[in-house]
């Protein structure tokens, strides 16, 4: 199975854990990101070497390399990109929440289409961390699971 081509709009926290885990997946090629502000751009660049860097996200969605698109940054603004993205046949991942509300979400439905895949994020799904506690449950090696508790913390740089 060939890698889905990816790119990553919104290059911030959040987009960053995509631009990370689409670096390390084999399952993924990643192939262009873009974010609005500057400082985020030098930063993906430097930390994930995407081919291409675009400072807007109907660049990105223009670049025929691009099949599949991941939209990490203020929900608020999702719903105009991910409409964009469908009508130039991307598949969409969306950050959570999905959206504002659920006539928007209704809009994104509608818009999907037959052919094009369009999905909320579970990105924490491909860690490394993940994996191995999937197959340890599934593999039986925690025996009958019962109840599962599961805390966990994500660690965030503090700025200047």
């Amino acid at each position: 199975m060939k890698p889905v081509k990816v790119g990553v709009i919104g290059c911030g926290v959040i987009g960053s854990n995509h631009l990370s885990i689409a670096s390390e997946a084999s399952h993924i090629e990643l192939v262009a990101a873009a974010d609005m502000i500057e400082t985020n751009r030098t930063n993906a660049a430097k930390r994930f070497n995407p081919p291409k860097m675009y400072s807007n996200d109907v660049d990105l969605l223009n670049d025929d390399d691009v099949e599949a698109v991941v939209l990490a940054f203020p929900t608020q603004y999702r719903t105009a990109v991910a409409l964009r993205a469908f009508e130039r046949g991307k598949h969409v991942l969306i950050e959570k929440p999905i959206a504002m509300n659920s006539a928007e979400v209704d809009q994104l439905i509608a818009a999907r289409g037959d052919l094009i895949s369009g999905c909320c994020s579970s990105r924490k799904r491909f860690t490394a961390s993940a994996r191995f506690a999937t197959q340890l449950i599934t593999s039986g090696g925690l025996g009958e699971l019962r109840t599962v508790y599961c805390r966990a913390t994500h660690p965030v740089p503090l700025g200047d």
